[in-house]
């Protein structure tokens, strides 16, 4: 599985977690969130192995859990947040300042790039 597979893996869990979630199925809905989730940030990582590159094992070994504060820290997603918490900070008051509500409020993000 490549990094476009998960893409569109967490594209088609979030589109049924929606459908879920519309007709109540609360639970079913956060477990497909999550799963979403947890494919995202395997995009995320698969984008660190550059093509023709031998990956580091431990990095592969490491990837193969659903554990996701580790996924959040080998993806690097949590650095990059802390990084440009001061951006993140920005760009949620911009988004209330225009709309009333955080930006984004509504859409659906995944892995991308």
């Amino acid at each position: 599985m490549n990094k476009s597979d998960l893409q569109t893996l967490t594209d088609t869990r979030v589109t049924d977690a929606k459908l879920l979630l519309d007709a109540g199925r609360f639970p079913a809905a956060y477990y497909l969130l999550g799963y979403a989730v947890e494919c995202a940030l395997k995009a995320c990582i698969a984008k660190q192995i550059k093509e023709h590159d031998f990956p580091d094992k431990q990095l592969v070994l490491d990837s193969y859990t659903h554990n996701l504060e580790q996924l959040l820290r080998i993806s690097g997603v949590i650095e990059m947040c802390v990084s440009n918490r001061h951006l993140m900070s920005r760009a949620i008051l911009l988004g209330h300042a225009t709309t009333g509500k955080p930006r984004g409020a509504g859409a659906t993000a995944t892995a991308r790039d």
